[in-house]
């Protein structure tokens, strides 16, 4: 007996936007924002539809409603401000972007938004005053909490000054390479001060991809899968906070670990980052192989010091506890004194709770609520995150870090060219009876030592400099970008419907 009314429905992007009633939506959110018809699952977001008169650019009516208040008058140009219609806007014409005004925020009292007034359109998602209009209509429509908390959580995020504890989160991004700007910012956007990252794709030398993650103010411990393409694993940390990586860490087969030490005033905190590869041609390690080196590692855990703390993508549908292998995994934590601590719910947006946080039953207490956050990001995982009430010791060297370089103009580049062919790369017959992956971890090996003996690795200590550009209204057209980059993606998708 409730509502649900078909607004729109758009056959060639494969999408409709649907009027619900506020029970109607509570349901669809207890069911981790999906809804399934026929027999497919789609997914489900909050639509605040602002209305905008293109006469006046107020907001609450249309360009031919009694309530403008300049429906005699002259129209205002949403890309100026200026007296008259945006459609005949020379400005406009020309992309004189140093002649963009919005005339709502130019209107406002707000001394804040009227300084902002010269930076965006008045038909810009972003501004100010369409923030606030979105909020006002969001107070009254019922059933819209997770909206108002997402928009709320962009302009008025917690300062780190005022926050116990280190923020901590969990997250399987399937390559940073090519979705670093959208991870970045939604690690900021939900305060996270540390984050465990699996199948980041990374490389030994991906030394740009690694320096844009640190020009978002995030230092990087790095394990890339030397042995073939993908997979990889990452330790993110703000640049307060002080890790150091531990090296000896035994290599296993069925699954890939790094550890990192925390300083904390309690004693050390000893981060442990965890991927477990589903089963494939090329990773073919069982459940069972991976629960007997697990053992391994956890009897080898237990003779380090510090208190564990254990996050990342297990691959495994704990939420059965009753299954064989999960009953097996969990049964090998009790042994081992330690808890799983994420509640039973879709870490996967196909479900199960495949992305896990272990730890002892001293430091689960210190454990506050933990929330699974569908991203802003493309990847199949959700951020787990969680907050641990833990006081860490603050890094003093925060201006100082270390670079490694090589010094390529030392090379002389006939004489090199010789080094290549006398190498096992001028045999030809090895090309061709070498499998593709085998060719070119010799290509990559074979260079990387002619590289180490005529132009070796030189470590460097610098002194960061300030980057003064990179200010709020900076970090703001980053978000559009991404934003109108998801969109035009989306666009271009077509393979699976979306419900808005």
């Amino acid at each position: 007996g409730e509502m649900v009314k078909i607004v729109f429905f758009d056959k060639k992007d494969r999408f409709a936007v649907l009027q619900v009633s506020a029970i109607v939506r509570e349901a669809i959110r207890q069911k981790n924002d999906r809804v399934c018809v026929d027999l497919e699952r789609h997914r489900v977001r909050d639509r605040i539809h602002v209305i905008q008169c293109f006469h006046c650019q107020e907001y609450g009516h249309m360009s031919n409603s009694n309530h403008c208040k300049q429906k005699d008058s002259d129209a205002t140009c949403f890309y100026c401000a200026g007296s008259h219609a945006s459609k005949e806007c020379n400005r406009k014409k020309e992309k004189k972007t140093d002649s963009i005004k919005c005339s709502n925020c130019a209107k406002s009292k707000n001394p804040n938004v009227k300084r902002k007034c010269n930076t965006h359109k008045a038909s810009d998602n972003l501004c100010p005053s369409y923030v606030r209009e979105k909020e006002r209509m969001m107070d009254r429509t019922a059933g819209c909490e997770e909206a108002k908390n997402f928009l709320s959580s962009e302009g008025k995020r917690t300062t780190k000054k005022s926050r116990k504890g280190v923020i901590c989160g969990t997250l399987n991004v399937h390559s940073i390479v090519n979705k670093t700007v959208g991870v970045m910012e939604h690690l900021q956007d939900q305060d996270c001060d540390i984050c465990f990252i699996q199948e980041t794709f990374l490389k030994e030398a991906d030394t740009s991809k690694l320096q844009e993650i640190k020009d978002y103010g995030w230092n990087i411990l790095s394990d890339p899968r030397k042995h073939r393409s993908g997979g990889g694993i990452a330790i993110l940390f703000g640049k307060d906070l002080k890790l150091k990586t531990n090296n000896r860490v035994t290599k296993y087969k069925s699954f890939q670990v790094m550890e990192a030490v925390l300083s904390t005033k309690s004693g050390l905190v000893r981060l442990i980052n965890i991927y477990r590869p589903p089963y494939t041609k090329k990773a073919r390690y069982t459940e069972c192989a991976f629960l007997e080196e697990f053992e391994d590692y956890l009897c080898d855990l237990a003779n380090k010091p510090g208190s564990p703390i254990m996050a990342g993508d297990f691959n495994l549908h704990v939420e059965r506890p009753h299954d064989h292998y999960p009953k097996k995994f969990l049964e090998l934590l009790e042994q081992h004194n330690l808890h799983q601590c994420v509640p039973l719910k879709p870490t996967h947006d196909a479900g199960g709770t495949l992305d896990l946080v272990i730890t002892t039953e001293e430091l689960k207490k210190k454990i506050g609520d933990i929330s699974i956050i569908e991203g802003a990001t493309s990847s199949d995982h959700y951020l787990v995150r969680f907050e641990v009430g833990l006081e860490t010791t603050p890094n003093t060297d925060t201006g100082v870090r270390k670079i490694s370089y090589r010094n390529f103009k030392t090379i002389v580049v006939d004489d090199f060219k010789g080094y290549i062919s006398e190498s096992s790369l001028g045999d030809r017959k090895i090309w061709s009876s070498h499998s593709l992956d085998d060719t070119v971890q010799l290509y990559n090996t074979v260079l990387t030592e002619l590289m180490d003996k005529h132009c070796p690795i030189i470590e460097k200590t610098v002194r960061e400099r300030d980057k003064p550009w990179v200010d709020e209204e900076l970090r703001v057209l980053r978000r559009k970008r991404r934003l109108l980059r998801e969109l035009g993606a989306r666009e271009k998708d077509q393979e699976e419907p979306t419900s808005i």
